[in-house]
């Protein structure tokens, strides 16, 4: 009788590694994809920084020339211009890079509460430990995982206004400037949408299947 119980609670620990390591594998690919986003965030708005920023200097200045001077007087100075241009073109790309550094600056506190909640149910060999702190550990992953995605959702604006702005100097068709902001905003948040049904829908799976081999293991012990 004691070698079945001892044997029913070796079953239900190596039951709930199992499922802690489901967990942890589920959370450690979306915590690279997170990341991934987060990174193609940053550079987009940096390029849209940098983007707007020559924008407004360029038009401030051709205004200013147009009714200070002629339109013809532009014109006939191209040379001046592209200088101009050029000039506002560096300034546009400093506050590009300025922005990068102060977004990747700034702290992803879901993200990083998420990396330190992996990495303490993880050993020195990067296995799963069994421990009352990777059990909590794994509660909380499954609790915040969700939200962080969601989240994560509305960078597909970003993406949209991103592709508007670059379609508005490349063709200047206005309708199809519009077409194409919305189908680059539709086929990311689609994207994202249906990455998050699945990975959700499989981390709920992995939740109950880890709640009910954690309450296996407890009744063995």
């Amino acid at each position: 009788m004691e070698k079945s119980s001892r044997d029913n609670g070796t079953t239900a620990l190596s039951d709930v590694s199992a499922a802690l390591d489901s967990v942890v594998n589920i959370s450690e690919r979306w915590l690279a994809f997170l990341r991934r986003r987060l990174d193609r965030v940053r550079i987009i708005s940096s390029v849209l920084t940098g983007l707007i920023t020559w924008s407004i200097i360029a038009g401030a200045t051709v205004g200013l020339l147009i009714i200070t001077y002629t339109p013809y007087y532009i014109i006939h100075n191209q040379a001046l211009m592209l200088i101009l241009f050029g000039i506002y073109a560096v300034a546009g790309a400093f506050s590009g890079m300025a922005c990068y550094i102060i977004i990747s600056r700034k702290r992803t506190p879901d993200l990083d509460e998420l990396a330190i909640l992996i990495a303490e149910m993880k050993d020195s060999n990067g296995g799963v430990k069994l421990t009352a702190n990777a059990l909590a550990a794994a509660e909380k992953i499954i609790e915040i995982l969700p939200r962080t995605i969601r989240k994560r959702n509305q960078d597909a604006i970003l993406f949209g206004v991103a592709a508007f702005i670059l379609s508005v100097i490349v063709v200047h068709l206005l309708p199809l400037d519009i077409i194409v902001g919305v189908g680059v905003w539709f086929y990311f948040k689609h994207e994202l949408d249906k990455s998050y049904a699945k990975g959700v829908s499989r981390l709920e799976g992995e939740k109950k299947l880890f709640e009910k081999k954690k309450k296996e293991f407890m009744d063995s012990l």
